[in-house]
């Protein structure tokens, strides 16, 4: 693995031995778990600290880690020889770099700084050796600010972070248990130059799952030169196309087809034109992006939603999707970092799980019952209400009816037998009042028969036979109308009687009294 200040490459499986320009030395691996090795001693420029094997408690090699670290006493120890031996320099003599300042430095000034040396021990019997940390590793380059990048810590001895393993292609041999270090010039990615490069899609497009199940292939990209993208073809440079990120491949492929049909039928006269055609490589070591961005799932092992993958020596990558939902999922996969190359998509498809489908369609089938029972039960009880308040409206009426019927019964047998009652009454008050009249004449008659008893003999002589005859012819008068009086009476309560009991008159008083009552129901 080596890390450059533009990139890296990470190398499984193997050694790239293209970047480095000088043969790996190895040391010895103390603890796999982090990546132990041992440190002899230390040195600034040929100057020894005089520290020995003892003194590094532990020693580790971590790429996670930015700057390079030693315990109190060992970093002390060289800050304390800068100032000694390059007071001078800025940054050592005042402002110093270890106080968390930085400098502006020219790339002269950086070359008067004293390299840093880590003599480590040797492997496989091989003697130790130094790791040289010059000032352009160890100085951490920020908006053209220069600035230190050592520091210290209590609890590891030394802990070699990136600004030492930037100048090394690092070489974790686990099976020989040992770490190598090779110097590199320069730890460049064949994606460095933002040159056209091609993705393509090998495996892994248009899969079928079922839901939180891996999709059985993983999904595979080709990454490759596109050195032709240069040509021109008709006029017009393919170079305009570079800015498009999503560039198909077939239409890349048909290009290049393109290309090459118009140097063959060419080829007589330009031979060289054609030469010119080179056949796209593989490109290794280069970052390929991929991204879910439709549906619900995740790249496994990381369980991330997007992730990032190197390139391997044949410009392949790939990766493992678990869908964590039923539906359609997408996958963008893009170079990182390289605005020339094309977007590829996967279009991946995930299975609802059988006991799920099951159990929908039977809440959905349940559902529909459930509406059509409550539908059903809804209708009925429109209709149960409808009729009851027609029978309602008919008992109603009926009743209406029947209450009239019987008030015509009670008014008939009341009226008639009140009627009667009153005539009863009246012709029996006509009767006392004749009997009164028979009882005032017969009072009259007694109070004349008296006075005359008492005025008999004065009667006797003043009133002669005639006037006695007067007085009998009217007595007789008053006894036939009495008798009159009585008689009319009698006929009168006969032909009442019988008029009543033909119901001629209460006919009449009925009827009109049942149409006011028929009138004020329907009201």
């Amino acid at each position: 693995m080596c890390l450059g200040k533009d990139g890296g490459i990470l190398t499984i499986g193997g050694i790239n031995e293209k970047v480095n320009i000088e043969t790996p030395k190895y040391t010895p691996i103390i603890d796999f778990h982090y990546y132990s090795i041992h440190v002899l001693n230390i040195y600034v420029e040929n100057e020894s600290l005089k520290f020995t094997p003892n003194d590094f408690i532990s020693s580790i090699v971590d790429s996670g880690t930015t700057l390079l670290y030693f315990n109190d006493e060992i970093f002390y120890s060289i800050i304390k020889n800068l100032e000694q031996s390059y007071s001078k320099l800025p940054g050592i003599g005042e402002d110093k770099f270890w106080e968390g300042n930085c400098h502006y430095l020219s790339e002269e000034s950086v070359e008067l700084y004293p390299t840093i040396y880590l003599e480590l021990g040797g492997s496989g019997g091989s003697g130790s050796f130094k790791l040289a940390i010059p000032p352009s590793l160890y100085f951490l380059k920020i908006n053209n600010l220069h600035c230190f990048g050592i520091s210290h810590m209590k609890e590891i001895s030394v802990l070699i972070g990136d600004v030492v393993l930037q100048g090394y292609n690092v070489i974790y041999d686990r099976g020989n248990s040992r770490i190598g270090f090779a110097k590199i010039e320069n730890c460049k990615t064949s994606n460095s130059d933002n040159s056209p490069l091609q993705l393509s899609i090998v495996n892994g497009n248009y899969q079928k799952v079922t839901e939180e199940n891996q999709f059985r292939h993983p999904l595979v990209l080709s990454l490759k030169t596109n050195k032709n993208a240069i040509i021109s073809i008709n006029g017009n440079s393919t170079s305009d196309n570079n800015n498009n990120n999503n560039i198909n491949n077939n239409n890349n492929n048909n290009r290049l087809n393109k290309t090459k049909e118009i140097y063959s039928n060419n080829n007589n006269n330009n031979n060289d034109s054609v030469n010119d055609i080179e056949e796209d490589e593989p490109i290794g070591g280069v970052i390929v992006g991929f991204s879910i961005v439709s549906g619900n799932a995740y790249f496994y092992p990381s369980y991330m939603t997007s992730i990032r993958n190197i390139t391997d020596v044949d410009g392949l990558v790939s990766v493992l999707v678990v869908p964590r939902f039923f539906g359609k999922i997408v996958v963008e996969a893009m170079v990182w970092g390289n605005n020339n190359t094309n977007t590829v998509y996967f279009t991946l498809h995930s299975n609802m799980k059988p006991w799920k489908i099951i159990i929908i369609s039977l809440s959905v089938f349940g559902c529909s019952i459930l509406l059509l029972l409550v539908g059903f039960l809804i209708y009925k009880k429109k209709v149960l209400s409808s009729s009851k308040n027609n029978n309602s409206n008919n008992n109603n009426k009926r009743n209406n009816k029947t209450n009239i019927n019987d008030l015509e019964v009670n008014i008939d047998n009341e009226g008639v037998e009140s009627l009667l009652n009153n005539e009863n009454s009246n012709n029996n008050n006509n009767n006392n009042n004749n009997n009164n009249n028979n009882n005032n004449n017969n009072n009259n008659n007694n109070n004349i028969n008296n006075n005359n008893n008492n005025n008999g003999g004065d009667l006797e002589n003043i009133i002669d036979n005639e006037d006695e005859g007067l007085l009998k012819n009217q007595n007789s008068t008053i006894n036939k109308n009495n008798n009159n009086d009585s008689s009319n009476f009698k006929n009168n309560n006969d032909k009442n009687n019988e008029n009543f009991k033909s119901g001629k008159e209460w006919d009449l008083f009925s009827d009109s009294l049942i149409k006011s009552l028929n009138s004020d129901v329907n009201n």
